[in-house]
């Protein structure tokens, strides 16, 4: 739970709460030898790399690695340590030592092959190798990715670093799947990867649709219309009628923007 908030605020932006959430109730020597431990190694590492301190972010990840290793779990999926240390010495300057620990969590990933790990290994090396095979490795990274591959292709749910599969001006329609596709980063408030996500997006040629999930500023244009004419007390039919579309449509519609101005009650009725 800790090591779950500390990274989540870490998201958020909010070091401070970050560094709150690592306080283990007893200290860290009553915790260090559960398994466990290496998440929380991971997480600590991650904090201390988000305030700047890259050298001990890497001797957090580094010691997680060597426990892991100690326990036989290697894969990436466990506890993703090399990940972060690859930042980490990214971050020193230490650009071999990087590219060396991204390269050895790709082999990994690909010899172990579970979701999780086959998105992980290949976001990092992707993103220390840039160009084409940079950009190549993050669209695999994206295809593997758990939330990416459930559902149909249409209800897929990618990671907020999508955008960065597409380099700048490409206007591709995958781009803007992604604008709708990586909008988490709004629902969790976490302002950080939400600016990052929206600058790529901007970047790839895509529209990012506005931030706001809730009240009238969500509402598309449509959603405004139909609601305004429902509010005036035209039934279902009666819009559909004059919008020259389904009844269905209009039902639609009206669902998502009762959900979104947190209306109980129908504004119109069939």
């Amino acid at each position: 739970m800790h090591t779950a908030l500390a990274a989540c605020q870490v998201e958020r932006g909010d070091l401070a709460a970050a560094r709150a959430a690592l306080a283990l109730p007893g200290g860290d020597e009553r915790w260090e030898h559960e398994f466990t431990h290496n998440d929380y190694l991971e997480a600590r590492g991650r904090v201390r790399l988000a305030e700047g301190d890259a050298a001990a972010a890497l001797s957090d990840f580094e010691a997680c690695g060597v426990r892991l290793a100690q326990a036989a779990a290697t894969q990436p999926g466990v506890v993703p340590w090399r990940s972060g240390a690859a930042r980490a010495a990214a971050a020193l300057g230490d650009r071999e030592r990087a590219r060396a620990l991204a390269d050895e969590d790709l082999a990994e990933a690909l010899r172990f092959g579970t979701p999780l790990s086959h998105g992980l290994a290949p976001r990092t090396a992707g993103e220390l190798a840039g160009g084409d095979c940079g950009i190549a490795l993050l669209r695999e990274a994206v295809e593997c990715w758990p939330g990416a591959r459930c559902g149909s292709s249409t209800s897929r749910r990618w990671p907020a670093w999508a955008p960065r599969c597409w380099p700048p001006g490409t206007g591709s329609p995958r781009a803007s799947r992604c604008a709708r596709r990586s909008t988490w980063p709004h629902r969790c408030a976490a302002a950080p990867v939400q600016q990052r996500v929206r600058d790529d997006l901007v970047a790839a040629g895509a529209r990012p649709r506005r931030p706001s999930l809730s009240g009238v500023d969500a509402l598309t244009p449509r959603e405004r219309r139909i609601t305004a004419m429902a509010a005036e007390g035209l039934s279902n039919r009666e819009i559909a009628e004059a919008l020259f579309i389904t009844t269905k449509t209009v039902e639609t519609h009206l669902r998502h923007a009762y959900a979104k101005l947190g209306v109980e009650k129908p504004l119109a009725v069939s």
